[in-house]
């Protein structure tokens, strides 16, 4: 028997199953980073930690340049309410023409869902 108590061929086929298990979360693990370097611009094969950083910087990016649209979104809405603003362009901050941003990867966002309200007839 083995230091667990087992017989040497059940140790045999212990080891062999979790060998397989492993071989399968290796190769999981792989393909995702495959996936994600097809995803990544500029996504060299560095090794797997320079090449996590990467991502995690290009998230980042990504991210900030959706606050940027979010924001410019935010300003042309109030611009386009009614009485909501000039009929002037509108300016940045210091009073300039706003230029346009740099062109970014485009990523599908989901719209959020618009729920219709009863009227306030249907109510009464």
């Amino acid at each position: 028997p083995d230091a667990a108590g087992r017989a040497p061929s059940q140790s045999n086929q212990y080891a062999s199953r979790h060998q397989a298990a492993e071989q399968r979360r290796r190769t999981r693990i792989n393909e995702r980073l495959d996936a994600l370097r097809t995803l990544v611009p500029h996504a060299e094969r560095a090794n797997t930690a320079c090449f996590l950083e990467e991502v995690i910087k290009y998230i980042i990016r990504l991210k900030d340049r959706n606050d940027q649209l979010e924001g410019a979104m935010d300003m042309l809405r109030a611009c386009n309410k009614p009485g909501g603003g000039s009929s002037a362009a509108p300016r940045a901050e210091d009073g300039s023409a706003p230029q346009a941003p740099p062109a970014q990867p485009k990523i599908h966002q989901p719209q959020p869902r618009q729920h219709k309200r009863p009227s306030k007839s249907g109510l009464q």
